[in-house]
């Protein structure tokens, strides 16, 4: 029987294997006995699996990884929000979004263009039971845990968390018991100020506006509310994807760098209605970047969403270019 075991940052021949050492994997906790080989990208050693006391052959597997950049998140959620909305439409739920059933059509040819895939559990409206056990641990929308009605919306909800996973490279909540996601999604942690992460990063953060309206989408599509939750058709209307939030016309660098990556590989555009959020509505517009309501408990923030649902505004009905335009 063979396990793998992932370890970030490790080169394999740096990586030295001792005897009688316990090493914590994806499906439980092994203990060295010998090494077997080497090859390129990892080691592979002979190991007994602790609560199991079976003999398996492990393949230690080196991970160079890194988060991806808001404007990569930003075109790849721009297109999963099309499928969601395309399945919506037609009362549609996948039930089962997570980093595996994302796929890159040709990541050299088009580096960021990218399917939703695996429909094999994908369920109409009318047949999502009450208690019915659906998505993956750690993706798993809070409604589905307790046990209560289920809609569409649970969608939204795994696509909250997969952007969180891209941007922090790391699960957002635990994915090995069904029960643990619960505490997490309670529990508070607050955003970095401007200042602080100016003095973490030791750089101008250019792409601190970008941080927040990337911020203002995840918490509301984690809202613990499936009623409130944002829908596919509201987020492909929020600042974060329009990108309205940057300074046209004189750009960044950031935001023209942005921008660029939005125009190499979201050629069409998108109709859509703006979703307006409070902060962005007049009297509001110069508010300080590190104002107290953006400071608040993060998770607090991204698992709660504000009484008042903000809608967009009938006038505001246009045709919006991905590069924040109109036409």
């Amino acid at each position: 029987m063979g396990a793998r075991l992932t370890l970030a940052n490790k080169q394999p021949d740096k990586f030295e294997i001792e005897s009688n050492t316990l090493l914590k994997g994806e499906t439980g906790v092994y203990e060295i006995h010998k090494s077997l080989g080497k090859g390129v990208y990892g080691q592979v050693a002979k190991c007994t699996k602790l609560d199991t006391g079976e003999e398996v052959a492990v393949k230690i597997l080196e991970i160079n990884f890194r988060p991806l950049k808001l404007p990569e998140i930003r075109v790849i959620t721009q297109q999963m929000l099309v499928a969601l909305r395309a399945l919506n439409s037609i009362d549609l739920s996948h039930t089962d979004i997570k980093p595996d059933n994302i796929m890159f059509t040709d990541y050299r040819q088009e580096h960021l263009r990218v399917k939703l895939i695996d429909f094999g559990l994908a369920a109409h409206v009318s047949t999502m039971r009450l208690g019915q056990k659906i998505q993956a641990i750690g993706y798993r929308a809070p409604e589905v845990i307790m046990g209560i009605p289920l809609t569409v919306a649970v969608d939204m909800w795994s696509l909250g968390c997969l952007l969180a996973f891209m941007y922090l490279g790391q699960n957002l909540f635990p994915i090995s018991c069904p029960y643990q996601p619960i505490e997490p999604m309670f529990s508070p942690w607050r955003l970095t100020t401007e200042e602080e992460y100016n003095n973490f990063t030791n750089s101008v953060a250019q792409h601190y506006s970008d941080a927040k309206a990337f911020l203002s989408l995840l918490k509301r599509m984690l809202c613990i509310d499936p009623e409130k939750r944002i829908t596919p058709e509201q987020a492909l209307g929020h600042r974060f994807i329009t990108m309205r939030h940057f300074s046209h016309p004189q750009l960044s660098l950031y935001e023209a760098a942005a921008l660029s990556k939005v125009k190499e590989n979201l050629p069409k555009r998108v109709k859509v209605k703006p979703f307006v959020t409070p902060s962005e509505r007049p009297g509001n517009l110069r508010q300080s970047l590190s104002s107290s309501d953006d400071l608040v408990s993060a998770k607090k923030e991204i698992t709660s969403c504000s009484s008042h649902k903000s809608k967009p505004t009938p006038e505001l009905d246009e045709i919006t270019n991905l590069d924040g335009g109109t036409k």
